[in-house]
């Protein structure tokens, strides 16, 4: 089981307003959704590079593989962010 401060808690929900999702209606959904945010980071830096190496074997135009590669490195830096909250909470 997780433990959440009431800091961390309100930093989760504000979140999911913002995502426009529902609010937690639990402790154990809060805790839960904590867990996902590392994962769903992580889930999308592999997605972007999984496309990258698509539109690279394609032969997409260069402009839109520049465009993933933003794409990517705008992935890879939400990644690092939540694996820094995530050493800091620790």
């Amino acid at each position: 089981m997780i433990t959440l401060t009431a800091e961390q808690a309100r930093r989760i929900a504000v979140r999911a307003q913002l995502l426009d999702a529902p609010r937690p209606a639990s402790l154990a959904e809060v805790a839960h959704i904590s867990e996902d945010t590392l994962y769903y980071t992580r889930l999308r830096a592999m997605e972007a590079e999984g496309e990258l190496l698509h539109m690279q074997l394609e032969k997409k135009p260069f402009k839109d593989i520049h465009d993933q590669l933003a794409t990517l490195a705008d992935a890879r830096r939400r990644l690092d962010e939540r694996v820094a909250e995530k050493i800091e909470e620790a």
